[in-house]
């Protein structure tokens, strides 16, 4: 029953992307639209900071969803992904 819901949701009422806002935020997630992200700090293991142009948070782990940016996104953290073009 799920997975029909889910079907319609995403591919009739084309609106997928809020959606999984849902999903997320009745999950307990929060979203911070609209703030740009400054730099990324892991404090230890289990703590990482994120610094926006309004805010620190601090979390157990960060969702990363810069696309073919990630690698620009990582740079300050001497960690880069191997990146792989793929055409359809």
């Amino acid at each position: 029953m799920l997975w029909k819901q889910i079907i319609r949701r995403l591919f009739v009422r084309n609106d997928g992307v809020e959606f999984f806002q849902e999903v997320f935020l009745s999950l307990g997630g929060h979203l911070h639209e609209g703030q740009e992200v400054n730099r990324i700090i892991p404090v230890h293991s289990n703590l990482v900071n994120v610094q926006t142009n309004k805010e620190i948070y601090s979390c157990h782990s960060v969702i990363l969803t810069c696309g073919p940016w990630i690698n620009k996104v990582l740079k300050p953290l001497n960690s880069k992904l191997p990146i792989k073009v793929r055409c359809a």
